[in-house]
């Protein structure tokens, strides 16, 4: 499943914000495509505070620096640390990044 595009300039900050169902033992995890790194750098990653209901929804929180100019994919995978690297839910989100002004 495919997230809505995002639009940012070199240097700038954005976040991406996605739902998790608390105390299921599943996580998202960001998996960054070879040569990445030279276009956004993962400043933090953040959750919620969850709700006391047992299996309630909590957002878990993706803050990234945007560093130099062109497009490229971030997906992120829905898993539990202890199963396969490609079991669970998928997003892919597409980020434009345009030059600083």
């Amino acid at each position: 499943m495919s997230s809505p595009a995002i639009r940012v300039k070199a240097g700038e900050t954005f976040e991406i914000p996605l739902e998790v169902t608390a105390g299921t033992g599943f996580r998202w995890e960001v998996v960054l495509q070879p040569g990445a790194t030279h276009q956004v750098t993962l400043l933090e990653e953040t959750r919620d505070v969850p709700t006391l209901t047992p299996g309630g929804r909590t957002i878990q929180r993706f803050r990234f620096r945007a560093l130099t100019a062109g497009t490229l994919e971030l997906t992120f995978r829905y898993r539990r640390a202890w199963g396969a690297a490609d079991s669970g839910d998928q997003r892919v989100c597409a980020v434009q990044i345009d030059p600083a002004a």
